[in-house]
């Protein structure tokens, strides 16, 4: 079944949509979109690594100590 407000990145096994990516969402994401950038939702913070959701899959950043960490559930 096709949404009306269709995301501009790939559905794949990773969709976004089962993370909760809404058109809402893709919305208020637009400007970043447009830049080149692409949503991803935290699933997991441990010890200073960060592990996210992509349209494209998963990725695992380390986060920076002098700041507050991302949360799991954060969209980044």
């Amino acid at each position: 079944m096709s949404s009306p407000h269709a995301s501009p990145f790939p559905s794949t096994e990773h969709s976004l949509a089962a993370y909760g990516w809404n058109a809402d969402l893709a919305e208020a994401f637009a400007e970043h979109a447009a830049a080149g950038l692409h949503p991803a939702r935290v699933v997991r913070v441990d010890r200073g690594r960060a592990t996210a959701i992509t349209a494209t899959g998963t990725v695992h950043a380390a986060t920076d100590q002098r700041t507050a960490p991302p949360c799991t559930g954060d969209w980044a």
